[in-house]
């Protein structure tokens, strides 16, 4: 499964200020204009992304308002704040939601937390400007900045108050965190000297680095550590070519790689990202006008690159978290439907069950063929649930907004506070598949949304809900697909759609459909599913 790979940087002459690439793909998904600069961009579970710097309200103002703005993944502004009196220079954001942003410091505030919506939690000051933040699963937050007070790096809990400081000695530029609660930060020459460090989650330091070579100073601008506590670093120094670093968890130098193709002493990456195969993205700058972003193996080998006009400042890659297994068992949340020309009936048996723990790999691809079709809804968020499905219908656009109706028969009070906090957080992701005699389930993924509204009927001997998600974009190759179970054909104002029974869960808008005498690119795909019937119409382009 592609990455998608989120940059930002100066305002160029074309208006942009970040981009969404795909990795594998020269032209970005799309590009936005922040009206100034972005130096930082982050991202969550859920494939919303996270842009902070400085910006300018409009093309005609240009006093000076600072920014953060939280997209979801097909690039929609859910949120977006101003601060008027501080540049950003930091983002952080964990899977609870949580989005820490930090930058020069003005008025008492250096450090500001916020929830999922956009509501200022709490704010702290450094004392200095503050350029880079990083956040753990418990909420704790980890800053670093300019020296203030003999301190350059500081650890908040999930409340705001002060656990510890530390001191770099010189201005701290990046920040990260291991599995182990470890703090590596890298930034401007310390004496030794020094710009890498790792330090114990009590603020104690295990060891240093010279990022330099013969020079005295120097810079590293970014740092990140993979799971195994290899630490991956970039940066500049004076007269030598950019370098991309990585250090063994003892702090042994693995591999260095030049930025900028070995060719531009000029060349300085600012901003570097490490992938959990151990690939490397990094993002600056190779000469006054070009931006570039460039790829590396976990070899430290270069494999390609992308250019942007304009300097690139941050950089961050992510794939959509997935389920990658469900639990075998023939429940009533599972919604049958007709197959092989027979009507099937999913037993409601109320007995407990257990649920399977997301993982982010590459989500299992649904299994076609003759049987009892069966599809199964579960939605993230605080917690994993399984839904009950009454029906599914969606309406799936080549390079539109897409929108999934997802009908819940009947909901607990568990389910209903779930689904009501999961709203713009969480997703619903629809499998499909196919359940054998012994009621072993064979199931892929077919739809993936971030639920966006809900719909709810109380009634005296139950409840029931509609949700309404957004689905996100889908990377898969376009192939070309073969239409089962036609019934219906239509060439209306020479737009040609096929109707048919039997709902193809890989077909993709984009995709060349055949029904062996029609054949065609198509540009929607619907879906009406229900325990009686399913539905699937295809419609060519207009």
């Amino acid at each position: 499964m592609a990455y998608y790979i989120a940059v930002g940087g100066l305002r160029n002459a074309s208006n942009i200020t970040h981009r969404l690439f795909i990795d594998g793909t020269s032209s970005p998904l799309y590009s936005f204009d922040h009206y100034g600069e972005i130096n930082a961009v982050a991202y969550d579970s859920y494939g919303n992304w996270y842009a902070a710097g400085k910006a300018q309200l409009d093309t005609s103002d240009y006093s000076g308002v600072y920014t953060v703005r939280k997209y979801d993944i097909d690039g929609n502004l859910l949120w977006r704040r101003y601060y008027h009196t501080t540049t950003l220079y930091g983002i952080a954001v964990n899977d609870a939601g949580d989005v820490v942003v930090v930058g020069a410091s003005s008025g008492g505030k250096s450090i500001l937390k916020f929830n999922s919506s956009g509501t200022e939690q709490w704010s702290a000051d450094h004392g200095a400007t503050t350029y880079c933040v990083a956040l753990d699963a418990s909420g704790n937050v980890y800053v670093g900045g300019a020296v203030s007070s003999s301190v350059s790096i500081r650890k908040y809990n999930s409340s705001g108050t002060q656990q510890w400081t530390a001191n770099h000695a010189a201005t701290v530029r990046g920040i990260c965190l291991d599995a182990s609660g470890n703090v590596y930060v890298c930034g401007d020459t310390a004496s030794g000297p020094y710009n890498v460090r790792q330090y114990d989650n009590s603020g104690t330091l295990n060891w240093s680095r010279n990022y330099l070579y013969s020079a005295t100073s120097g810079t590293v601008y970014g740092i990140r550590v993979d799971s195994s506590q290899n630490t991956y670093i970039c940066g500049k120094t004076s007269g030598v070519y950019g370098l991309v670093r990585k250090y063994n968890s003892s702090g042994t130098i693995q591999y260095d790689s030049t930025y900028g193709g070995g060719s531009d002493l000029s060349a300085t990456p600012y901003g570097i990202f490490v992938t959990p195969e151990s690939d490397v993205y990094v993002c600056g700058i190779r000469s006054a006008s070009v931006g570039e972003i460039e790829k590396y193996n976990s070899s430290g080998t270069y494999q390609t690159e992308y250019t942007n006009a304009g300097r690139l400042n941050a950089i961050c890659a992510f794939q959509l978290a997935t389920i990658t297994s469900v639990p075998a068992l023939a429940l009533a949340f599972a919604l049958g439907v007709p197959g092989g020309g027979r009507a099937y009936e999913v037993p409601g048996l109320p007995i407990a069950y257990s649920l399977a723990v997301p993982t982010s790999t590459a989500p299992p691809v649904p299994p076609l063929g003759d049987g009892q079709v069966i599809y199964r809804c579960y939605l993230t968020g605080t917690s994993l649930i399984e839904l009950p499905i009454e029906s599914i219908e969606c309406r799936r656009r080549r390079n539109q907004s897409t929108w999934l109706l997802l009908s819940v028969p009947t909901v607990t009070t568990a389910q209903r506070a779930a689904i009501l906090a999961a709203v713009n957080v969480g997703q619903l992701v629809v499998y499909s598949g196919l359940r054998a005699g012994d009621g072993t389930e064979t199931l892929g993924e077919f739809l993936r949304a971030t639920l966006t509204e809900t719909d709810e009927t109380l009634e005296p001997w139950g409840a029931s809900m509609v949700l309404t998600a957004r689905v996100a974009a889908v990377l898969e190759t376009l192939q070309t697909r073969t239409l089962e179970g036609v019934y219906q054909r239509s060439n209306a104002s020479g737009r040609k759609s096929i109707s048919c029974v039997k709902v193809n869960p890989v077909l993709r808008p984009g995709d060349t459909v055949t029904d062996g005498d029609w054949s065609f690119v198509a540009d929607s795909v619907t879906y009406k599913i229900s325990a009686f019937s399913s539905d699937m119409t295809v419609r060519e382009a207009p």
